[in-house]
């Protein structure tokens, strides 16, 4: 008998969790990995202006900076980066490019 109790109070404990676990709202993360083709002899140009200018308005946007990287051998010119964002890949469509227009970094 004393093992039946404890027993259901462990199954009531572990029930009585997951309710409150699934109760509160979960952030979700959306990571995007993204390749950018320069055009021929322009990788180091769109490496400036990616430096000083576009990881700015990512962040302006929510977007996280993860990381940027270029092939070891690189005859596309190829730009390699990842960035991270706290509202779904939905919330980011939705709300990122209307955010956008207007802005003077745009214009």
């Amino acid at each position: 008998m004393h093992k039946l109790t404890v027993l259901l109070g462990l199954v009531w404990f572990v029930a009585t969790l997951s309710v409150l676990a699934a109760d509160k709202p979960r952030e979700t993360r959306c990571y995007e990995l993204r390749t950018y083709y320069a055009a021929p002899d322009k990788l180091e140009a769109l490496n400036a202006r990616f430096r000083t200018h576009t990881t700015r308005i990512f962040e302006k946007h929510g977007m996280d900076n993860i990381g940027y990287w270029t092939p070891a051998e690189n005859p596309d010119d190829k730009l390699v980066y990842l960035l991270e964002s706290g509202q779904g890949v939905r919330g980011q469509r939705q709300t990122g490019d209307q955010g956008r227009i207007g802005l003077p970094e745009r214009d």
